[in-house]
């Protein structure tokens, strides 16, 4: 079957229901075409990251994601700052400088919530800004995913300074381009 013709379904199924044993939450079947899936067009990144996120989870840690972001700042030419710095009001991720801003980067391996600006990203942002006295700081809050509640607090005006980056993982076949 073609990736375009893969979609989420809406309610997992053991895949022991399309003859195979191990469960999943995408059908690559001919069988199962009753079973009511996301409308939405797939996305055949969101796939594999679904697949690798899901086949790591349990090895996956925030230190892993933090040497991830680490590497990917270093890769962007960001001036990377401190990681686990230990401030008044807790240790914060990251802290960085990117195109002569400073950011503090607070990481969730899965969903942020509004504790994690409130808790955490605003209170660390604080000690940063009168440490380093500074009049403007920027905030990233990188996850998985993002609760409601998060989503709506990051639309108010006072948060414009607060972005949400959600992170996936992505796939390379080395030395493939010559075929297509």
């Amino acid at each position: 079957m073609l990736i375009s013709k893969i979609y989420k379904l809406e309610h997992p199924q053991k895949l022991e229901y399309f003859d195979k044993k191990p469960s999943q939450s995408f059908v690559y079947s001919s069988k199962g075409s009753e079973l009511t899936c996301s409308q939405e067009k797939p996305d055949p990144d969101k796939f594999i990251d679904e697949i690798i996120f899901r086949s790591t989870r349990a090895k996956f840690t925030e230190d892993d994601l933090e040497l991830i972001i680490w590497a990917w700042l270093v890769k962007n030419k960001a001036d990377y700052i401190k990681r686990q710095r230990k401030i008044e009001s807790g240790r914060l991720d990251l802290l960085t400088k990117i195109k002569e801003e400073y950011v503090v980067m607070e990481l969730k391996r899965d969903k942020a919530t509004r504790e994690t600006l409130v808790d955490q990203l605003r209170p660390y942002m604080k000690n940063v800004m009168n440490e380093l006295d500074l009049t403007k700081l920027k905030g990233i809050i990188v996850a998985r995913d993002i609760s409601p509640a998060l989503e709506k607090e990051l639309s108010k005006a006072e948060n414009k300074d607060v972005k949400f980056v959600p992170y996936m993982f992505s796939f390379k076949l080395r030395n493939m381009e010559h075929l297509f």
